[in-house]
C-alpha cells in the first residue's frame, strides 16, 4: 500500500498555506475598488434588463462576459491609475446629479408603496376576518349538531 511521504505533504501544505496568504494580501488591497465594481456590475445588469425590456436588444453570453470582465478591468485599472482618479474627481458633480435622481425616484415611488402596503394589510385584515368567521360558524354547527344529537357521544 503507497503511503505519501510526510515530507511531500508538509510541503505542499506550506505551499499553498504561501498562495493563499499572497492572495488574502492582494484581496485586501484591493477590497475598496472591488466593492465599486461589484455596483457597477449590478448597474450593468440594470441596463441590460432595460434594454432586453424597452428596445428589445438581448446580449448573448459571450457579450455580457466580455462587458462585465470589460467593467471589472477598468474598474481595477481606475484604481491603480492617480491620472484616472484624478479625472474622476472632476465628475464629483455626476455623483451628485445621480444622487437627485435617486431621490425623485425614491419620492415618486415612496406613496406608490405605501398605496401597496396599505392594500397589504388591508387584505391580511380581512384574511384573518373570514377566516375567524369561518371557524366561528364550523364551532357553531358542530355545538348544535351536538345539542340535536345528544346520543352520539
Amino acid at each position: 500500500m503507497w503511503k505519501p511521504r510526510r515530507s511531500s505533504v508538509s510541503r505542499e501544505i506550506r505551499a499553498i498555506r504561501k498562495s493563499l496568504s499572497s492572495i488574502v494580501r492582494a484581496l485586501d488591497r484591493l477590497a475598496p475598488v472591488l466593492e465599486a465594481a461589484a455596483y457597477l456590475l449590478v448597474l450593468n445588469i440594470g441596463i441590460e434588463l432595460l434594454l432586453e425590456d424597452l428596445w428589445h436588444i438581448k446580449l448573448n453570453d459571450a457579450q455580457k462576459f466580455i462587458v462585465s470582465a470589460g467593467t471589472l478591468g477598468l474598474t481595477l485599472l481606475y484604481g491603480r491609475s492617480t491620472a484616472l482618479q484624478r479625472i474622476g474627481r472632476y465628475l464629483t458633480w455626476l455623483k451628485r446629479v445621480l444622487g437627485v435622481v435617486s431621490l425623485l425616484f425614491l419620492w415618486t415611488l415612496k406613496p406608490i408603496g405605501w398605496f401597496f402596503g396599505g392594500f397589504v394589510g388591508v387584505t391580511r385584515v380581512l384574511a384573518v376576518l373570514f377566516a375567524t368567521r369561518i371557524r366561528l360558524v364550523r364551532d357553531a354547527r358542530r355545538v348544535s349538531r351536538d345539542v340535536s344529537n345528544p346520543e352520539t357521544k
